[in-house]
């Protein structure tokens, strides 16, 4: 069955809120086909469902992608960014800025209080 795992995976990729038998009928195979792949590939680990949340749903409505130019290592100052409640996302890049921070607060007031 590793064409129907991997076409089972392409339309949760595509639409991870697809019923078992939107699923089925997009696939060409049985409701009950589909039923029985899912459930052994998340069984068994292959598969797993996560949930993924939009940052509006939990009120955080401003944001920002800051990208970061450091005098000295860019290491020290990472520790101090991942402890900000407000950062997603902390990389430490290449080219010309050293760090890239992804803020999400829940209004502008928090987000220019956070970068100032």
């Amino acid at each position: 069955m590793p064409d129907l795992d991997e076409r089972l995976l392409e339309l949760l990729q595509h639409d991870g809120r697809a019923s078992y038998s939107e699923l089925a009928s997009a696939a060409s195979v049985s409701r009950a086909a589909v039923a029985t792949r899912l459930n052994t590939l998340i069984g068994t680990g292959a598969v797993r469902v996560v949930a993924a949340v939009h940052p509006e749903f939990l009120g955080l409505q401003a944001y920002a992608h800051v990208s970061i130019h450091t005098a000295g290592p860019a290491g020290d100052t990472i520790p101090a960014l991942v402890a900000l409640p407000a950062a997603v996302f902390v990389s430490a890049v290449s080219g010309e800025h050293d760090l890239v921070v992804e803020l999400r607060l829940p209004d502008q007031r928090e987000l220019y209080a956070t970068v100032a």
